[in-house]
C-alpha cells in the first residue's frame, strides 16, 4: 500500500473540517472529532498538530479553501459566451449551492474572525474584476470607471446577501428562504442590466 503523502494527509484534514464546522458550531468540534473524522481513531493528537498550529488554523483553512473553490466555480460559469444576465443568473445559482453546502461554517454561531471577511473581500474583488470583464465585452465604450464602479456594485451586493442570508440561518440553509433570496437577486438583475446594454 503506497504511503501517504504529507498533502493528501492535510486535505482529508481540510475537508474532514469543512463537513464538521458545517455540521456544528465552531466550540462544538474538537481536535479528537476532526482525527475521528479522517479515520484515525487511534492516533496521537500530535498528527493533527503537525498540520495546524491549532483548531482555528484548521477553520481559517477550511474557509479559505470554500472561498477559492467559490471563486473558481464562478470563473468556470462566467468563461462562457453569454449575455450579461443569463452570466450573472448563473453566479446566482453557484451563489445558491455555495449557501446552502457551506451555511453552517460561514453562519451564526461560528467565530468572528478578521480573516473571514479578508476572505470575504478577496471574493467580492475577483468577482467584480469578473463581472467587469463581461461589462466591457458587451459595453466596449462604457468609461472604464464606470464598469470598476458597476462590477463593484454587483459583486458587492450579491456578497452582502450571501453573508446576511448564511449570518441569520444557525441551524442550517432554509430552502424556502433561500430561494426567496435568490428569487430577488433575479428581479432586481433584471430590472438592472437592460441599462447597461
Amino acid at each position: 500500500m503506497p504511503k501517504t503523502t504529507p498533502d493528501i494527509r492535510r486535505e482529508a484534514f481540510v475537508q474532514a473540517g469543512i463537513a464538521l464546522f458545517t455540521e456544528r458550531r465552531y466550540g462544538d468540534v474538537s481536535v479528537r472529532d476532526v482525527l475521528d473524522a479522517v479515520g484515525v481513531r487511534t492516533a496521537s493528537p500530535s498528527v493533527f498538530y503537525y498540520y495546524f498550529k491549532d483548531k482555528q488554523s484548521l477553520y481559517r483553512t477550511c474557509i479559505e479553501t470554500v472561498a477559492s473553490s467559490y471563486v473558481e466555480a464562478l470563473e468556470q460559469a462566467f468563461d462562457v459566451d453569454d449575455p450579461l444576465d443569463r452570466q450573472i443568473r448563473a453566479a446566482y445559482k453557484i451563489m445558491a449551492d455555495s449557501m446552502a453546502r457551506t451555511q453552517g461554517a460561514l453562519g451564526a454561531g461560528q467565530p468572528s474572525q478578521p480573516f473571514l471577511l479578508e476572505a470575504r473581500e478577496r471574493v467580492t474583488q475577483r468577482c467584480a474584476s469578473l463581472i467587469e470583464k463581461l461589462l466591457i465585452r458587451e459595453n466596449p465604450d462604457m468609461p472604464r470607471h464606470e464598469t470598476q464602479t458597476t462590477a463593484l456594485f454587483l459583486a458587492g451586493g450579491m456578497g452582502q446577501v450571501m453573508w446576511s442570508w448564511q449570518a441569520s440561518h444557525p441551524e442550517g440553509a432554509d430552502d424556502r428562504s433561500l430561494d426567496g433570496t435568490m428569487r430577488t437577486l433575479e428581479a432586481l438583475t433584471d430590472a438592472f442590466t437592460p441599462h447597461l446594454h
